[in-house]
């Protein structure tokens, strides 16, 4: 594989917890699956924002629709130095704008993901900590300028973000997603796509770019 380098990564469609906090549901995740980090994709799941809802407490029984709202897509990096990406979503009340999901943000039921993940190892990968190396990998870790000198007609590169939290995905940022060769500076996940549209990787990719291009 040209273009950068190659990691070890295994593809995965699964289904996590709601309730808890988004960042601890991702955790359960890693957890079952012996992953040091992973790059996920949610797809149009509710969300909830309670104020002063402890971190470990239970949901209340009853919730003021104020509170409630739906994540769209979600493209979110999880390790174990924290949470991070980029979204699309809605609040029901419609002045909630703000550019960032709180910290704590909580699916309001199980969801279903898909994504990609990452066992531990030496080579520095930004959000997604320090990951193990292979040869013969179908995903890879590269730079803007490297990505897209060495991607091809079978090759599609997301862009992993740097950013605390997970950010609203503006016109910009869908722009920087799709235009790689501006973007040196910052890291890329580089996926081969050389699979048919139904397998794991296909479908990753066709929920994946759904955000940049929506």
């Amino acid at each position: 594989m040209t273009g950068g380098i190659p990691v070890r990564a295994e593809v995965f469609e699964e289904a996590i917890d709601g309730y808890f906090p988004l960042r601890v549901s991702l955790g359960h995740l890693l957890a079952r699956h012996g992953f040091c980090s992973a790059w996920v994709v949610i797809r149009v799941a509710p969300i909830m924002d309670v104020p002063g809802l402890a971190r470990e407490a239970p949901v209340p029984l009853k919730l003021d629709t104020a509170w409630g709202g739906q994540a769209d897509w979600l493209a979110v990096c999880i390790a174990a130095g924290g949470m991070s990406g980029r979204g699309i979503w809605r609040w029901t009340d419609p002045s909630r704008r703000a550019a960032t999901l709180p910290e704590d943000i909580r699916l309001a039921e199980p969801a279903f993901v898909r994504g990609i993940g990452f066992f531990e190892g030496d080579i520095e990968a930004g959000a997604l900590g320090s990951i193990a190396s292979r040869p013969e990998s179908k995903v890879a870790i590269c730079s803007g300028r490297k990505c897209a000198s060495g991607a091809c007609a079978r090759a599609q590169c997301w862009p992993i973000s740097g950013c605390v939290g997970i950010m609203r995905n503006t016109d910009d940022h869908r722009r920087a997603g799709c235009d790689i060769g501006t973007n040196s500076a910052k890291s890329f996940l580089l996926i081969h796509m050389d699979s048919e549209e139904n397998s794991p990787f296909g479908r990753l990719f066709i929920d994946g770019m759904s955000g940049l291009k929506a």
